[in-house]
């Protein structure tokens, strides 16, 4: 990397962050380095744009469980399989598959389960 380096502190004075916080976005900051138990920063890190983009990163995914949009019409229930026990943890749930992408999940109420997608394969053949 070549340039000037700037420390967390000067990070967090240019952003208006507490180091703190500096500390845990520094993983997503681009050019970040850890030299031993601190980060340093190229210095086109702290701009304005720069700090936006690092902040609002994880917001902007558009993807949801397992990398895969949770748009209800996407997941299709598995025929014979809306109420099955999940293989490992015990929790009861229909078997879904996500038309798009083929992935297999467990749907608990709200929130989806990952599966076996071996174990998912044969519920699904099991039941049509």
């Amino acid at each position: 990397m070549t340039g000037k380096l700037i420390s967390v502190a000067d990070l967090a004075n240019a952003w208006s962050l507490s180091e703190q916080r500096i500390r845990v976005l520094a993983p997503r900051v681009p050019g970040g380095q850890k030299v031993g138990r601190s980060w340093v920063f190229p210095e086109d890190a702290a701009t304005m744009e720069t700090k936006e983009q690092v902040i609002n990163a994880k917001f902007r995914r558009k993807e949801g469980f397992l990398g895969l949009p949770l748009a209800s019409e996407e997941w299709e229930v598995i025929q014979g399989a809306e109420k099955v026990q999940h293989p490992l943890r015990g929790d009861w749930g229909a078997l879904v598959r996500n038309a798009r992408t083929g992935i297999y999940a467990l749907h608990c109420g709200v929130s989806f389960m990952s599966v076996p997608q071996d174990w998912a394969r044969q519920i699904a053949g099991a039941s049509e």
